[in-house]
């Protein structure tokens, strides 16, 4: 194991300061579509041509 690592471990007051945190999510040009692409997924349809001509 890497010694800064081992040192981050050392330094934590808790195991939640070791586990790595996730940014949040940006929003995209789908967001206002994401809706209706699950639902199409959903019924079966997986090809993304015609996902995109809907």
């Amino acid at each position: 194991m890497n010694s800064r690592t081992v040192a981050k471990y050392a330094r934590a007051a808790c195991w939640q300061e070791c586990i790595r945190r996730t940014p949040p999510r940006r929003s995209m040009s789908l967001d206002p579509y994401l809706e209706y692409l699950r639902q199409r997924w959903e019924e079966g349809e997986h090809t993304a041509t015609v996902l995109h001509q809907e």
